[in-house]
């Protein structure tokens, strides 16, 4: 991501440079029973109009939760 004008201060110039912010996302290997249900109600609350699964999980017609 780019911060315009929130680096360092040019030299022999006015005005500053950009900053520049790297992320590191790490996802988890292996989740606990109590990450992996709160992971399942987020996704639960989740409003897309295209089918979606957590972890291979889809939710059935008949309220079950089935492993793809």
């Amino acid at each position: 991501m780019r911060l315009q004008g929130k680096g360092l201060k040019r030299v022999n110039s006015y005005g500053q440079g950009d900053h520049y912010v790297h992320f590191k996302i790490k996802i988890p290997d292996k989740l606990t029973e109590k990450q992996r249900a709160l992971m399942l109600a987020f996704a639960e609350t989740e409003d897309t109009s295209t089918d979606q699964t957590v972890e291979g999980v889809v939710d059935t017609d008949d309220g079950k939760l089935s492993w793809c």
